[in-house]
């Protein structure tokens, strides 16, 4: 049970990441004066990608959720739950970034 909730933290921390990077870009790309200065995010924008790339991020990492769910805990299980996890904080570190620039640009 134990391992059920950690992979079910682990998708939650990496789905709050994902949704609070990707609405806070949104915001602020709308606004006068910012501009994404990730190369490979502005190639998808160009292309009309972006979303569809982030929907299948978000839905890869469900999908390791989902089988790692059914198995028993192995270490490798583990290691990618970790790495799962990690890029959800990197995420929501973006994120916190991208709203610290939107107030910054409003208070302006």
């Amino acid at each position: 049970m134990r391992t059920k909730r950690l992979t079910w933290f682990s998708f939650f921390i990496f789905f709050a990441g994902c949704l609070f990077d990707h609405f806070t870009t949104i915001y602020g790309l709308g606004i006068e004066g910012i501009h994404e200065l990730n190369s490979i995010v502005i190639t998808l924008q160009e292309h009309g990608l972006w979303e569809f790339s982030e929907l299948i991020v978000i839905s890869l990492g469900l999908f390791s959720v989902l089988l790692f769910s059914k198995d028993e805990a192995t270490q490798m299980m583990k290691n990618c739950l970790f790495l799962l996890m990690v890029t959800g904080f990197i995420r929501l570190a973006i994120g916190l970034q991208n709203f610290a620039i939107i107030l910054n640009a409003l208070a302006t």
